[in-house]
């Protein structure tokens, strides 16, 4: 009688471990998910010419070298995408040119919480690095329009 319910609590158990992993895997897919930090970023990638692996390998590098810009990107970075082209006619985006027009990412639309990367297939090292600095640099931007809303909320 002990073993019939030990083995169901054992089946039990392992198929919850399994829906577990094909749960983390499903978000992971088309996004950035860290379970421990509690950090869900969603990444839109540019199928034709971009990658979303050397994204999540920033992200992964942001994590390990700066812990602290790590939790303001996961605070105030919800999406990061790719793009060709950024507005500038748009008074919301950020991208530290004025004027009208088009110009290549990185940039920030004030009020969200989306980066938008230039297109790059490229998966190397120094692709990652520039990567890494770009979400930094526009989570700070983001944090910088989010704060003063997150203490007036408080």
């Amino acid at each position: 009688m002990e073993n019939s319910i030990f083995q169901k609590i054992s089946f039990f158990a392992v198929l919850g471990l399994i829906l577990i992993i094909i749960i983390y895997l499903s978000v992971n897919a088309a996004s950035y998910f860290d379970p421990l930090s509690w950090c869900h970023i969603k990444i839109h990638g540019d199928i034709a010419g971009g990658s979303e692996k050397t994204i999540k390998q920033a992200l992964r590098t942001i994590k390990k070298t700066n812990p602290g810009a790590y939790a303001e990107v996961c605070n105030y970075v919800d999406t990061i995408s790719e793009k060709r082209y950024c507005q500038t006619g748009d008074s919301r985006v950020e991208s530290g040119l004025e004027g009208g027009g088009w110009i290549d990412p990185p940039c920030y639309v004030k009020g969200s919480k989306t980066i938008y990367l230039l297109s790059d297939k490229e998966e190397s090292e120094a692709v990652v690095s520039k990567r890494a600095a770009q979400i930094v640099e526009f989570a700070r931007r983001s944090q910088t329009f989010w704060q003063p809303i997150d203490l007036f909320m408080k």
